[in-house]
């Protein structure tokens, strides 16, 4: 991300929210400081379940991503034809 922050910065606006899972742990401290929002399933640690505001934020993140990712197939798919 930082290799071209330029380019990365004419394409998003403050507030803006990236939906990201946890293999982008790397980014979300540069992410903040463009001022973005990155929302992020829960983990766990040590505990046996979430809380229920807890449980609901990563529920709804999770169901968030698989629309985007579904949508994003389907513009892959789309393409190939």
């Amino acid at each position: 991300m930082l290799n071209n922050e330029q380019e990365v910065l004419n394409w998003l606006r403050d507030d803006d929210v990236l939906v990201l899972d946890r293999g982008f742990r790397d980014i979300i401290n540069v992410a903040v400081r463009l001022g973005l929002k990155v929302p992020m399933p829960g983990f766990l640690h040590k505990e046996k379940q979430f809380s229920a505001k807890e449980a609901n934020r990563t529920r709804f993140v999770t169901k968030t991503r698989s629309v985007i990712e579904s949508g994003e197939f389907a513009v892959a798919s789309f393409d190939d034809v």
